[in-house]
């Protein structure tokens, strides 16, 4: 390769003197750029952000309230849209009721993190709640069905497991869930229902306590009644 050249004449370019300013200004240049090292070309690692992880164990269980032991897809219970698979964990996520910020805001009333305190997310709606309570956030985004299912999965479990402890009729699912599991004796400091929308969503969850009553005394009604007809038929036939 010949040597560099410029112009139209195809003269050589000149050697840059150590006397010219050019050379002076690349000289300071290169002297106020910090000299490389090996920490620099090392790959960095990760951050590794303040997040206590949920147990493998615990998400079992979360999945086998809310969804059922033997069914290995759900939709979203945020946004209803998105299936969510058992097996493909990367794609949900176990979403807090009261967000992981408060509880360590109350460590020391809230106790130890359980299968009621946690719900299966898909990735968008569990980064779009950020500290809020995921009660108020159904609320506010209108996904009333979803209020509902959540409280029903809770609050029969709950009562399933808990059944020495004795309940009385005026100590319904929103009093049970709201103020018990989720409420302001357990988080004093934040993380739970605000005051504007807290009766409005007692109300829901009243409401649909007092429907789901109504239900099951029908369903036991109608069992009560085929038992009836077949002990009937069972003396008929003697």
């Amino acid at each position: 390769m010949g040597i560099p050249t410029i112009g139209y004449f195809s003269r050589p370019l000149p050697p840059l003197r150590r006397r010219t300013p050019a050379f002076k200004q690349l000289k300071h240049i290169l002297d106020a750029e910090p000299a490389w090292t090996d920490e620099d070309v090392r790959p960095k690692k990760r951050v590794k952000h303040d997040k206590e992880a949920v147990s493998s164990n615990l998400k079992r269980l979360m999945w086998d309230l809310h969804v059922g032991m033997h069914i290995k897809s759900v939709s979203c219970f945020g946004c209803g849209r998105k299936t969510l698979y058992f097996d493909k964990r990367a794609d949900w996520e176990a979403s807090h009721v009261v967000a992981r910020h408060w509880f360590k805001k109350n460590q020391d009333t809230c106790g130890a993190l359980t299968k009621y305190d946690l719900v299966p997310l898909c990735r968008a709606c569990n980064l779009s709640m950020r500290t809020q309570c995921l009660w108020e956030w159904l609320y506010e985004h209108g996904r009333i069905k979803q209020l509902k299912r959540l409280c029903h999965n809770i609050y029969k479990i709950y009562t399933e497991e808990h059944a020495q402890e004795t309940y009385t009729y005026k100590e319904v699912c929103w009093r049970l869930i709201l103020e018990h599991l989720h409420g302001q004796r357990r988080f004093p400091n934040g993380g739970v229902i605000s005051q504007d929308n807290y009766g409005a969503i007692r109300d829901i969850l009243k409401l649909h306590q007092q429907q789901q009553l109504e239900h099951d005394m029908k369903e036991l009604i109608q069992h009560l009644g085929q038992k009836r007809r077949l002990m009937q038929t069972l003396l008929e036939n003697r």
